[in-house]
């Protein structure tokens, strides 16, 4: 993947992650994802599908166990973000946390895709090879006939389109930011088109398969930086940074009721997290835990946020997350004096929402993970909305938001399917919309 892909793709993660109303986006659907993907390419037959589903269980429970606490924690640095003005630096480096967690998605992937690569037999990376040329001609009859004119047109377009997507409908003074934008970006096509037709070639070659063709890719995709033009990182890092610029100004002039729509398209893309704790959750790890929805732990548990020990404080929520959940006494206790927890107490006092015997909270939480999957996912994210605005807002105003998500459920798509795999005793496929 060339870095214009990747990075087009980490843009499109910071200002629409469209399409998925939670943290299926990439992150908790990829079980589903990576083989309809693999699927648009190459046509795997039975006993191919069964070792892809074979090999892709350890990077996914690496993902479950690892990945989605870390995007979990870079959600919430997004709310806080917005609670003051934001800069350009601060959208740089919300950019900058995506394309880190995307190479690590990436370079945890190779090793499955290459063993994969080595099931294939030569007619199938053919059809892999001819499905990319034909990709690459399409980009170039849709990007390089465009004037200047029509490239800043949909640059433009498309930037509305996205904003719009999580702020609502845009005034004149953030058309016109983003307008500016579009002016001073520079034509990337017909570089991006030539750096990725040259990485085509050399995988290509690699994909031959001769001796050493996996280290050969390994070592392709470790130097591609290095074997990037200049032109091209020139070019790329000022658009970059020309549309941090506009997404910060945006996002400084946003009315109330923007800020409320924004906020509310975060909260949805978090869908219901887990923690299963199996050992010692102390400081980060424990925050980690806290910005979950739920929390399973072992007998043999123990938490703690010692950070006032070293001269520090629980600086990832800790402190408010804590003290939603057990009070102001126990908050005190674990933070001030800094007390370590036993799961037994964890649970009297509802830091964590059930205690399972050793070696089976993982289990446990899928169990309850297949229970949220079975309900409608808009209905799941309005009624997580719902319990968490429930301890900032008076109870009249708490009660005339459940009426409004209630009546705005009832012209979606999935309240229709929902009655009626009622009324016929089938399982709901859900649209998600």
């Amino acid at each position: 993947m060339t870095q214009m892909i990747r990075n087009a793709l980490l843009f499109v993660l910071l200002l629409a992650l469209v399409g998925c109303s939670s943290t299926t986006f990439v992150y908790n659907r990829l079980d589903f994802i990576i083989p309809w993907y693999m699927g648009k390419y190459v046509g795997l037959d039975r006993d191919q599908k069964t070792f892809l589903d074979d090999q892709l269980q350890p990077f996914l429970s690496w993902h479950r166990t690892e990945e989605l606490p870390a995007y979990l924690l870079l959600l919430d640095g997004m709310e806080q973000t917005l609670d003051a003005e934001v800069s350009q630096a601060q959208v740089a480096e919300i950019a900058t946390q995506f394309e880190d967690a995307w190479d690590r998605i990436e370079w945890r992937a190779l090793e499955w895709m290459l063993a994969l690569g080595e099931e294939l037999s030569r007619e199938q990376l053919e059809q892999f090879t001819e499905s990319l040329r034909e990709k690459q001609v399409e980009y170039e009859e849709e990007y390089l006939p465009r004037t200047d004119e029509e490239y800043r047109q949909e640059a433009y377009e498309n930037l509305e389109d996205s904003v719009q997507d999580f702020m609502g409908r845009l005034d004149s003074e953030q058309r016109g930011y983003l307008d500016q934008a579009a002016q001073d970006m520079r034509r990337a096509d017909t570089i991006w088109l030539r750096e990725r037709a040259e990485w085509l070639e050399r995988r290509e070659v690699l994909l031959q398969r001769e001796e050493g063709w996996q280290q050969g890719i390994r070592d392709a995709l470790a130097t591609r930086e290095q074997t990037t033009s200049a032109e091209y990182l020139e070019i790329f890092e000022h658009n970059s940074q020309v549309i941090f610029r506009a997404l910060a100004q945006v996002a400084n002039v946003r009315s109330d009721k923007q800020d409320r729509r924004l906020r509310k398209k975060l909260a949805d893309f978090r869908g219901v997290s887990i923690a299963a704790i199996n050992g010692f959750a102390m400081g980060g790890g424990l925050e980690v835990a806290l910005a979950c929805d739920i929390r399973i732990a072992e007998e043999q548990a123990q938490m703690a946020l010692p950070e006032a020990k070293v001269g520090l404080l629980p600086c990832a929520g800790g402190t408010q997350r804590l003290t939603q959940l057990v009070g102001l006494g126990w908050a005190k206790r674990i933070i001030l004096c800094g007390e370590r927890v036993k799961a037994s107490v964890a649970h009297e006092i509802g830091l964590v929402e059930e205690i399972v015997p050793t070696g089976t909270a993982l289990e446990r939480a899928m169990a309850l993970a297949e229970q949220v999957s079975q309900q409608s996912p808009i209905s799941v994210a309005a009624c997580k909305r719902l319990i968490h605005s429930a301890s900032d807002i008076t109870i009249s105003k708490g009660l005339a938001d459940e009426r409004s998500e209630f009546v705005d459920l009832f012209s979606t798509e999935d309240q229709r399917e929902g009655v009626n795999a009622f009324l016929e005793k089938r399982k709901p496929q859900w649209k998600n919309c």
